[in-house]
């Protein structure tokens, strides 16, 4: 007879069980002749024996999801440090840096621009962004113009009144021509313009104003000369 398996159960009938065995009494008044005994054995594996088993897998399931995260984290980590290295390397080649614009600058498309704190007149701010290699802030773009008034208040820009025909012109002689951009009279006239409220207005030349000074951002060609094609972390 097969032995029985762990945590299974079986039943035994009479007629299978070894001869050996002393016959059933049907005589006993306990049971009738039509009476049929099952014996019910149930093999289980202690409890003691049970946790350990549970403890084992609960261990090695920790330890393989612990492998798996520390194999996703160096897989992450590996595919940053090859970005940061060919970023470099692009911008090493480039000759470019991350902060185009001095200090006190700040750069928005291919401009710096800066916001002074210091009041003068027109001609005074003129020659103030001249002496940094800068000019009087110029533009018609609509873009640029919401981008600048929410820092400006009153801020001189390069913008004035040509007295030989009354018209509007830029510091370098271009006409401003752009309807987009509000343009107001001021309440006290006046030859210079200053950026306010989302367009420009009029106002006396000699007052002393705020003003914004721009300039290009600079295009430095990197001399390729010296390179060998390697690259150096």
């Amino acid at each position: 007879m097969d032995e029985p398996q762990k945590g299974s159960s079986f039943r035994f009938e009479p007629g299978q069980l070894d001869s050996s065995l002393p016959p059933i009494d049907t005589s006993a008044p306990e049971m009738s002749k039509e009476t049929v005994m099952y014996a019910d054995v149930t093999f289980r594996t202690p409890p003691e024996q049970l946790g350990k088993q549970r403890s084992e897998k609960s261990r090695k399931k920790d330890s393989c999801d612990s492998a798996l995260a520390w194999r996703l984290i160096a897989g992450i980590l590996g595919i940053f440090c090859l970005a940061l290295l060919l970023a470099v390397g692009v911008l090493g080649v480039k000759g470019l840096t991350a902060f185009p614009c001095p200090q006190k600058w700040f750069f928005h498309g291919q401009k710096c621009y800066r916001f002074s704190k210091k009041t003068q007149s027109w001609l005074k701010s003129q020659a103030a962004c001249s002496a940094n290699g800068s000019r009087l802030l110029q533009t018609e773009s609509k873009d640029e113009l919401d981008l600048i008034d929410p820092l400006a208040s009153s801020h001189w820009i390069g913008l004035l009144r040509d007295k030989a025909n009354g018209t509007w012109v830029w510091e370098n002689g271009s006409t401003f021509t752009n309807d987009q951009i509000p343009f107001k009279h001021g309440s006290y006239g006046g030859d210079c313009a200053v950026v306010i409220h989302g367009g420009f207005s009029s106002d006396d030349c000699s007052f002393t104003r705020c003003y914004i000074c721009e300039k290009s951002v600079p295009s430095v060609k990197p001399d390729m000369s010296a390179w060998d094609g390697t690259w150096i972390p």
